[in-house]
């Protein structure tokens, strides 16, 4: 487990939701995209974007799933940075430099209930923050002068964002997750229209 120090220190604003009234496999939309509905069968590729730890990374979620990957970038040399779910709970993960680690922020996370993760570069350090609504529910400095420095001289060298990967539900952009970027792929997904209540065994959340 790597060490991060804990502070209570968030940023960011109230996130806007949106929804729209689209609904088929995989949907079309002529304005702004602002929010994905995924399953295990979709795949949201955004293109010429690199998750980079010293800008500001930020996206909401809403599933049932126990499992799933919400926000992934690998290279070819299998360096990456990694945010998933694993049994309800929310792992970090990466190997950068050939130094692989992660942080776990233990919860269930997984009750179809909008939750906001961030990662913002303040004065040379990088806030993991997880939000509900205006309630902190984490926040750690993953990487500074003094704590694992080489998350901030290093970036994984690819330009393929992947998002909701293997995880049925929906997720929100925000900075650094930008869904009306010019070059996006995007299979069996549905834009602006959240599905997850329907989902079998899935009840809605507030």
């Amino acid at each position: 487990m790597v060490k991060v120090c804990q502070k209570k220190h968030i940023f960011g604003g109230a996130f806007l939701l949106l929804a729209a009234m689209l609904h088929s496999s995989t949907s079309e939309v002529t304005g702004r995209k602002t929010q994905v509905f995924v399953n295990q069968t979709s795949s949201a590729l955004i293109l010429s974007k690199s998750w980079n730890l010293r800008s500001w990374t930020r996206l909401s979620f809403r599933t049932c799933s126990f499992n799933g990957e919400l926000l992934s970038q690998e290279d070819s040399s299998g360096q990456f940075l990694n945010l998933r779910l694993k049994n309800g709970s929310l792992v970090f993960s990466w190997n950068i430099s050939n130094i692989a680690s992660s942080v776990s922020v233990q919860g269930k996370y997984n009750t179809n209930k909008w939750v906001t993760v961030s990662f913002r570069f303040f004065l040379g350090e990088v806030y993991f923050n997880v939000t509900q609504g205006q309630t902190v529910l984490h926040s750690s400095i993953i990487a500074s002068l003094t704590t694992n420095q080489y998350l901030l001289m290093h970036n994984v060298n690819s330009v393929e964002l992947k998002v909701g990967r293997t995880i049925v539900g929906c997720i929100n952009q925000g900075p650094g997750v930008d869904f009306n970027l010019a070059v996006i792929t995007a299979t069996n997904v549905i834009w602006n229209n959240c599905s997850v209540s329907s989902s079998l065994g899935c009840t809605l959340g507030m």
